[in-house]
């Protein structure tokens, strides 16, 4: 009776094909977490060029307006990243706990021999994750161009995360494959 069990063919292509069904259903949720995750990721850094733009023009677009959201100086203050993190709840469309803003500003001695960093200035807001430690924004100096007004232009970093939505399966491929459930993004612009 066991050798003619082991010969029995009948049923061995459903076999198959549930392991096959199976192996189809993982692959597809598969390609549809990932694509989730690089759109949320898209979205991310979008909305963070467009934080980086308001703060790198905010001289520009504010300087006339009656209602002046910025100072017209190369100093931010707090209520500045506020508002950046009121610009940043509207676009990504989430409660301001979901996400983490920063804002770093580097001002520069006016000597016309290099830019050597004069003070740092770092601004945050939300606590939904923790932004990774980046390479000092003073480091970049060479970065900064002497204007005609005789000073070098401040340098600023918008940086953005965000904690990903997941789903049980995503938790299980982010363990597996190592992957952080927060995405950042991280934009570094010069002054008007």
């Amino acid at each position: 009776m066991n050798k003619r069990f082991l010969r029995e063919q009948s049923g061995a292509v459903v076999i198959e094909a549930a392991f096959l069904f199976v192996l189809v259903v993982i692959l597809i949720q598969l390609l549809v977490e990932f694509s989730f995750r690089k759109q949320q990721q898209t979205a991310l850094e979008r909305v963070n060029f467009v934080l980086a733009k308001v703060v790198r023009e905010r001289n520009a677009l504010y300087d006339a307006s009656p209602l002046l959201v910025f100072k017209q100086s190369d100093l931010l203050t707090q209520n500045d990243v506020d508002r950046l993190a009121d610009f940043a709840q509207v676009f990504l469309k989430n409660s301001p706990s979901d996400f983490t803003l920063r804002v770093e500003a580097t001002v520069f001695t006016d000597v016309a021999s290099g830019a050597v960093a004069k003070s740092t200035s770092t601004f945050s807001t939300g606590n939904a994750c923790t932004i990774p430690n980046l390479t000092p924004l003073s480091g970049y100096g060479n970065l900064s161009a002497w204007t005609n007004n005789k000073r070098w232009m401040p340098i600023y970093r918008v940086s953005l995360c965000q904690t990903r939505m997941s789903s049980p399966i995503e938790k299980i491929i982010n363990r597996t494959l190592g992957l952080s459930e927060v995405i950042t993004a991280s934009n570094i612009v010069l002054s008007r």
